[in-house]
């Protein structure tokens, strides 16, 4: 477990971190007296936000290959284990899962008799 300088350190270059030398507190306070300040944190703003919308658009790419990926493997894992017992999984869990809703939806309707 880390101890309590670990946190310690870590908050202090937080705090400090590429302000220039100066904490961070002391900085918005001569950042609030400048006056084109404002655009510049709307233009630094910005270009965080095109550089989120460029990462999500890649992780949707990663998880789409590792969605395909894990089910190539379960399509070939039920094929070769059908008859040693993955039916079970593959029959079963999904008529159990099916039946679990039909009771669930029946008992919405037996509550809220009206919305239905």
């Amino acid at each position: 477990m880390p101890s309590a300088f670990f946190f310690r350190s870590r908050f202090r270059k937080a705090a400090w971190s590429g302000t220039g030398g100066k904490p961070r507190a002391q900085l918005a306070k001569t950042d609030a007296s400048a006056g084109d300040n404002g655009n510049q944190k709307a233009r630094t703003a910005q270009a965080k936000l095109i550089a989120e919308a460029t990462h999500w658009k890649k992780s949707i790419v990663v998880n789409g290959v590792g969605a395909a990926a894990t089910l190539v493997v379960l399509v070939v894992l039920v094929i070769t284990k059908f008859m040693h017992g993955a039916w079970i999984v593959v029959v079963l869990i999904p008529l159990l899962v099916g039946l679990f809703r039909a009771i669930h939806h029946h008992y919405r309707r037996c509550r809220h008799p009206a919305d239905h």
